[in-house]
């Protein structure tokens, strides 16, 4: 898990940004993802974060695939509650 901090205050809330390609996965947890491009069928990946409004981090928990979608889900999830002690 990586933690950046210092988010502009001026930008959009975190957990209000509206994009085709952010989703969010409860607890905070956004997934952002990627489907390849250009020749062949690349796999999608997805990369999954929490932004922590109070302190204005952006952890960076942990990035996969389809296949790992349901473990990654799982592990954020975990991750987020062990974060706030809930």
């Amino acid at each position: 898990m990586i933690g950046i901090s210092g988010w502009s205050v001026y930008g959009a809330h975190p957990q209000f940004v509206v994009a085709g390609y952010i989703h969010d996965e409860g607890k905070g947890i956004r997934a952002i993802d990627q489907r390849g491009g250009g020749k062949g069928k690349l796999q999608q990946t997805r990369l999954y974060v929490y932004p922590d409004i109070e302190t204005k981090v952006l952890y960076l928990i942990t990035i996969g695939d389809k296949q790992s979608q349901k473990d990654d889900i799982k592990q954020s999830a975990d991750f987020v509650v062990g974060l706030k002690g809930a």
